[in-house]
């Protein structure tokens, strides 16, 4: 089993899948940590600082998913991929050099409301409260965009006709079709 993990760690599409899915869920759940600091006034100093740990993890394992997002990116050919799949790798890769930057961002201003001054304290509990919803927003989209590459486009899928090139061993016409947006509507 860990030599299974250390595999997925070597290839860096695995290791961005398996490393994005942290970022993702405390973005996501970090908003109710944030919430009850909020309707607690930040008196719990136990919450305080789960909810800062909880966004420095995310924001680490935010940044290692980005690094890893690199490299499997350098693995691609963009010359084989539609541009429907080029627009969306574009712009998950410039939104998910942030990702991490967001949510360091959002536990330093819970951080704050240790402050032993009510109104800093009131003041940074809410703009935390504010990032938090500000960085789960960003994050979906984010991961829209990467979700729309893997699943609408075979982006990052060894079998994928967006992943062939013409050393590929591989029939594309063996594959499924690629889904399109009408399907969905």
């Amino acid at each position: 089993m860990l030599e299974d993990i250390f595999q997925s760690l070597a290839d860096p599409q695995q290791k961005h899948a398996m490393m994005i899915h942290l970022p993702i869920a405390v973005s996501l759940l970090g908003v109710f940590g944030l919430a009850a600091m909020m309707i607690t006034r930040g008196r719990s100093r136990a919450l305080r600082w789960c909810c800062v740990g909880l966004y420095v993890l995310g924001g680490l394992a935010a940044w290692t998913a980005a690094e890893a997002g690199e490299e499997a990116m350098d693995r691609l050919d963009p010359a084989v991929m539609t541009q429907e799949a080029l627009e969306h790798l574009e712009k998950h890769e410039e939104m998910g050099e942030r990702v991490w930057l967001f949510l360091m961002l959002t536990g330093a201003i819970a951080a704050v409301s240790a402050s032993r001054r009510n109104r800093v304290r009131t003041a940074s509990l809410a703009l935390a409260l504010l990032a938090g919803f500000g960085t789960a927003a960003y994050t979906g989209v984010t991961s829209h965009h990467g979700g729309a590459m893997v699943y609408r486009h075979g982006v990052g899928v060894p079998t994928s006709p967006n992943n062939l090139n013409a050393d590929s061993p591989i029939n594309a016409n063996h594959l499924p079709p690629a889904h399109t947006e009408d399907e969905h509507e």
